[in-house]
């Protein structure tokens, strides 16, 4: 979980940070830089969705294990 959770600070964020807007944002961006910012966009989603499946699966393993 710590490794998608850093790969997606330090790796993805980088390529967010392209997309900050430095012009008022009712001027329309190039298609080209809308399609970069969706794919950045869906593995973002993919990458925290896959650490929430981590997660839950964690916590269920060690309540697994605590039954008392």
């Amino acid at each position: 979980m710590l490794i998608l959770t850093c790969g997606s600070q330090f790796g993805l964020s980088r390529g967010w940070q392209r997309f900050v807007p430095k012009r008022p944002l009712w001027i329309l961006r190039p298609r080209k830089v809308r399609v970069r910012f969706d794919a950045l966009h869906q593995w973002s989603t993919r990458i925290e969705g896959g650490v929430l499946l981590m997660g839950l699966a964690a916590v269920y393993l060690i309540s697994k294990e605590r039954v008392y």
